[in-house]
C-alpha cells in the first residue's frame, strides 16, 4: 500500500490492483484470497481523497463517511441482515452528499421516470423474493435507486456510477434471492461492477470539488 506522502494516483493504481486480485480469486474460487483482497478496497478510495484533502469539504466528508459504512459492509456484515443495514447507512451518506446537486442535471423528466421505473421493478420483484427481509430490502432499493438519480446532477462520473452501483446490487439481490435465477459468475460481476461504480462515484465527485461552485446548486450552510 502507498505510502502516506504518495502520489494520489498511486492510490487509484492500488484499488484496481486489489479490484482485479478480487474479481480474479472469486472467478477462480480463491476465497480466502478473495476475502483479504476487499479489506483495502474502500480505505484505498479514502485515501485518495484524503490524500487531496478533499474529505474537508462538505461533499467530500459524506462520500467519505459513505466509503466507511461501505467497508463496514464488505468486512463486517457477514450476516445479510448486518451487510444490509451498512449499506443503506452508506446510501444516506451519499444521497446527503448529493443533495445539494439535485437541480444541477437532473431535470429530464422522461429519463428520470425511466429510470425510477426500472429502480422500482427491480426492487419489488426482488424484495417479493426476499421473504422476511421484505422491508430492509426495499428501504434498501429506494436509497439506491435516489442515490443513483442524485448522482446524476453532481458529474457525469458519478451519473454513470450510480447507474452501475444499481446494476451491481440488481444483480447481487437476483443471485441471492431469487431462487429461479442462476447467474454465472455471479459473484465476480458483483464485485467488478460494484468497484467500478465505487470508482467512478469518487472520481467524480473529486472533480466536482475541483471545479467552481455552480450557481444553481442548492448550498447548504456550512458545518
Amino acid at each position: 500500500m502507498p505510502g502516506p506522502g504518495a502520489d494520489p494516483s498511486r492510490w487509484v493504481l492500488a484499488y484496481v490492483v486489489a479490484s482485479v486480485v478480487q474479481v480474479l480469486a472469486d472467478l477462480l474460487g480463491l476465497q480466502v484470497v478473495a476475502a483479504i483482497a476487499i479489506v483495502p478496497l474502500m480505505p484505498l478510495l479514502a485515501a485518495w481523497l484524503i490524500s487531496a484533502g478533499q474529505h474537508r469539504s462538505r461533499l467530500g466528508r459524506w462520500v467519505l463517511a459513505a466509503l466507511v459504512f461501505c467497508w463496514c459492509g464488505d468486512v463486517i456484515g457477514v450476516m445479510i441482515e448486518v451487510k444490509i443495514v451498512f449499506f443503506l447507512l452508506a446510501q444516506l451518506c451519499y444521497i446527503t452528499a448529493f443533495w445539494p446537486y439535485r437541480g444541477r442535471r437532473v431535470r429530464n423528466r422522461a429519463v428520470l421516470g425511466l429510470y425510477v421505473a426500472v429502480v422500482g421493478v427491480l426492487v419489488i420483484g426482488v424484495g417479493l423474493e426476499s421473504g422476511r427481509l421484505l422491508v430492509p430490502v426495499l428501504a434498501y432499493g429506494s436509497a439506491l435507486g435516489l442515490m443513483a438519480v442524485l448522482a446524476t446532477g453532481v458529474h457525469p462520473l458519478t451519473g454513470i456510477g450510480g447507474a452501475i452501483f444499481v446494476l451491481s446490487d440488481a444483480l447481487l439481490g437476483l443471485d441471492t434471492f431469487v431462487e429461479s435465477v442462476d447467474l454465472p459468475f455471479a459473484g465476480a460481476l458483483v464485485m467488478l461492477s460494484y468497484t467500478a461504480a465505487q470508482l467512478l462515484l469518487v472520481t467524480g465527485a473529486r472533480r466536482r470539488m475541483a471545479e467552481p461552485v455552480p450557481s444553481d446548486a442548492a448550498q447548504p450552510a456550512p458545518r
